[in-house]
């Protein structure tokens, strides 16, 4: 078995204080607990933990206000093939490597 440290499991709130921290305050609360969900998930399909990487999760991830502060930005693309998150505080989660 590989040798894999020290591992921590963050919540919402110390996912995002990690962002606050590193001056990339992006998230909401409910933005965060869906980055977490998404990565506990392919966590378990492939077996392996995650470093978190602020950076990384802020240049593959965005969160917008609304679904059309989602379609103005992404106005040349077909949404729809996009992988994106409806979360409960109506913004909207999206993978831009999608």
């Amino acid at each position: 078995m590989e040798n894999m440290g020290l591992v921590l499991k963050v919540n919402a709130r110390d996912l995002k204080s990690l962002f606050v921290t590193y001056d990339r305050d992006y998230f909401s609360i409910e933005g965060c607990e869906k980055l977490i969900e998404i990565f506990e998930e392919l966590s378990e399909e492939i077996g392996k933990t995650f470093q978190v990487d602020i950076i990384v999760l802020c240049c593959q991830y965005s969160e917008y206000d609304n679904m059309q502060d989602f379609k103005n930005d992404y106005d040349d693309i077909d949404i729809d093939n996009m992988i994106y998150y409806e979360l409960s505080n109506n913004h909207i989660l999206v993978d831009s490597e999608s």
